[in-house]
């Protein structure tokens, strides 16, 4: 109630945020962990013919075209061990349709060459 008709941030949001810049002052190295997990994964999507929207975030949109694809594909990826949203139109424009991968410094290499054999896989079947 004391936030009701409040701009304000929640406080479990103020606290998480804060938790979060205090593990990045403890351990700057999960930045460039970070950056390198980027790099990696979206080299590796690329070495296996998908187009990977470029963004300055951790997250790899995979072009796929319709929406049925991107849906099939990411449960096919969810059967291989992978977590990958698809999503397509309305959320973006029809003919866009991709599947999402969000990385973090928490992957390994391992989990990054499993997603892209998996990737490999699927563009096989297509």
């Amino acid at each position: 109630r004391p936030t009701l008709f409040s701009n304000a941030l929640p406080v479990t949001v103020a606290c998480s945020a804060k938790a979060a810049i205090d593990t990045l002052d403890k351990n700057p190295a999960l930045v460039q962990k970070l950056r390198d997990n980027v790099a990696s994964t979206r080299n590796g999507i690329g070495e296996v013919g998908f187009e990977v929207l470029e963004s300055p975030t951790a997250i790899c949109p995979i072009i796929v075209g319709e929406t049925a694809t991107a849906i099939s594909m990411s449960n096919k990826l969810l059967d291989m061990g992978v977590f990958a949203i698809g999503f397509g139109y309305p959320v973006v424009p029809e003919g866009t349709a991709r599947i999402r991968v969000q990385i973090s410094s928490a992957h390994e290499q391992e989990h990054i060459d499993r997603l892209c054999k998996a990737l490999l896989k699927l563009k096989s079947t297509m």
